[in-house]
């Protein structure tokens, strides 16, 4: 934890050369665990057979895979755009403009942070 608020640090400190962008509020499923002015961190556990409804993020930001488990995405239309496991690791994610859900199909949690930098 100590690591991911110190990564939290380090993306607030780089944003201070990005345009402030508005944002909204948690999607359902993703635990407000530290914020600021520059950024904001969330941690996403999805149980086995859960689902995070419907859902976008208007700002960029890191993505930390802790656990990673067997997910299936869909569209708004509920059409799969992507089924698998993602790799263990840090990825960087931009605002994501359509809406999409994600259902854990494992046996494990899926467990994960975003760092949204503002």
């Amino acid at each position: 934890m100590k690591a991911l608020i110190s990564l939290a640090g380090t993306l607030s400190l780089l944003s201070s050369a990005c345009s402030h962008h508005s944002h909204s509020e948690p999607p359902e499923g993703h635990e407000p665990v530290f914020e600021n002015h520059r950024v904001r961190v969330m941690e996403i556990v999805n149980p086995p057979g859960g689902m995070i409804p419907l859902h976008n993020h208007d700002l960029p930001g890191v993505i930390i895979v802790h656990r990673t488990a067997e997910n299936i995405i869909r569209n708004a239309n509920r059409q799969i755009v992507s089924q698998g496991k993602p790799p263990q690791g840090v990825v960087w994610a931009e605002a994501h403009g359509p809406h999409y859900s994600i259902e854990n199909i494992d046996t494990i949690p899926m467990h994960l942070y975003r760092v949204e930098v503002k």
